[in-house]
């Protein structure tokens, strides 16, 4: 029944609100990764970690530079970032790296949150 209510939710929700259910499953992947420890959980961290980075990737592909000029250019400097901070992260098997990119995930969910609340309110 779960599957059945995402399914619904995705399909009735607003860009807006789509793209900030993208930005929260990118930070659940991300504190997941952050969470692990070494040792056996490592393949978890690292299955994390790309799932997050797979998540701001497709955030970035989709950035229409062309109309969304200086604000895209710079949305793409931030994912660009992100995605750099959580390989490093991974790479170097530390928090402080990911917890940076989890900074900057954050703003930006909350920001198209923000968003989608106002968009819905203004459709109601």
């Amino acid at each position: 029944m779960g599957h059945r209510y995402q399914q619904m939710d995705i399909s009735t929700a607003t860009p807006e609100a789509l793209v900030a259910k993208l930005f929260q499953g990118a930070i659940r992947h991300a504190r997941r990764a952050r969470d692990l420890g070494d040792g056996p959980q490592l393949r978890d961290r690292g299955a994390s970690i790309t799932k997050a980075v797979a998540i701001v990737g497709e955030l970035r592909s989709s950035l229409d530079h062309e109309r969304g000029g200086e604000i895209a250019t710079n949305l793409g400097r931030l994912y660009d970032f992100v995605i750099d901070r959580l390989t490093e992260g991974n790479l170097r098997r530390e928090a402080k790296p990911i917890d940076e990119a989890l900074t900057v995930l954050t703003t930006l969910e909350e920001a198209w949150a923000e968003l989608a609340r106002r968009g819905e309110r203004g459709a109601a």
